[in-house]
């Protein structure tokens, strides 16, 4: 009896014994660190595998700990297993149980050998399926590319297509806005201008007295005349002396100005255009006296003007002489105004001796 529990020992021994020898730490620990980077597909199919290997009878009293974290790739597998050596056998009773013993111990073997060929094929399995997932997502993601590539293209030119468009539109609204700009410029420098004009002239501060050089006799005072309203400032002072003399319309308004600055002997002697006579043109009097009737009668020409000049200067011989038929005719009537004044008186004295001598008669 003492024999047959000795080998019913052994034999829970040679149960519990180590089957798989891989990697022998000094603790006593086995691990085996196997680095699987498998996708997420082929899970399932390792998860099979390992359940079918844990469901058989043989590794029951072994405890496998199989570690598989989701997030990462790499899955590690460890296998703690009492680490003792199998103890001799004793065999003095009954030679078929030993045979038995032999038997299991050769299956046990036997099914460690398919655990490791089905670790073996698990691994290339993964490796497989790992190469397949990773052509296919290089496939898949080539193919995103080209659709995205022609995407962009079509997008690209559709995109540069409305930029020309804006640009021309830009451009366009640039050319009107310098164009106004231009226009506004033009008035502004026009209004600056008046301005000035305006604010230059000062009769107050003017030491020459206008109505004191009016009007003109001789050729010495056209030219102190002319030496004085050489700068610009002058001739605007004189522009609107002259501008504010009596004048219902522009040829009234010419007519009074050239009465009012030249005496008609000095007139005689010059012509607009000065063919046979001097030329009152290059006057700078003349330039002003037409752009003093223009700003007063804007609608007025200056071929109006000119032509209103050449016939009063053309006309001046006429006036002297009819202004000599007027003295003329004055200085009669103040030589015979005491003849008459006689005449009428001896009249008078006849006329009441007449009435006399008949009242008496």
């Amino acid at each position: 009896m003492e024999t047959v529990v000795e080998e019913t020992k052994d034999t829970k021994l040679k149960d519990r014994a180590e089957e798989i020898e891989i990697s022998s730490t000094p603790k006593g620990t086995t691990e085996i660190n196997e680095i699987l980077l498998t996708p997420k597909k082929s899970t399932k199919k390792y998860e099979e595998k390992s359940d079918a290997v844990n469901e058989d009878d043989t590794l029951k009293d072994e405890t496998e700990e199989i570690k598989m974290p989701s997030t990462s790739k790499v899955r590690t597998m460890t296998c703690n297993e009492s680490h003792t050596s199998p103890k001799p056998v004793k065999t003095t009773v009954n030679k078929g149980v030993t045979k038995n013993k032999d038997d299991k111990l050769n299956r046990k073997t036997k099914n460690n050998l398919m655990l490791d060929k089905e670790y073996l094929k698990i691994d290339k399995n993964f490796s497989n399926l790992e190469k397949d997932d990773e052509e296919k997502g290089s496939e898949a993601s080539g193919s995103i590319l080209i659709g995205m590539h022609s995407f962009t293209s079509t997008f690209d030119e559709d995109d540069k297509e409305n930029q020309t468009k804006a640009l021309k539109k830009i451009e366009k609204l640039i050319l009107e806005q310098s164009d106004t700009l231009e226009k506004i410029n033009c008035i502004e420098d026009q209004v600056t201008k008046k301005r000035l004009n305006k604010n230059t002239v000062d009769d107050d501060t003017d030491d020459f007295v206008w109505e004191d050089s009016f009007p003109l006799a001789t050729d010495e005072q056209i030219q102190i005349l002319e030496d004085k309203i050489n700068s610009r400032v002058e001739k605007q002072k004189l522009k609107r002396y002259l501008k504010d003399l009596a004048g219902s319309n522009a040829i009234s308004l010419t007519n009074n100005i050239l009465k009012h600055c030249m005496a008609d002997e000095l007139a005689k002697g010059y012509s607009f255009k000065g063919k046979t006579k001097k030329n009152f043109a290059s006057l700078h009097l003349t330039k002003c006296i037409r752009s003093a009737v223009r700003e007063r009668y804007p609608d007025t020409t200056f071929k109006t003007i000119d032509s209103k000049i050449g016939s009063w200067l053309a006309l001046s011989s006429n006036r002297i002489s009819a202004m000599r038929a007027a003295l003329l005719s004055e200085q009669k009537l103040t030589v015979l105004c005491p003849v008459l004044f006689l005449n009428s008186y001896l009249d008078v004295s006849v006329m009441a001796l007449i009435s006399a001598w008949k009242t008496v008669a």
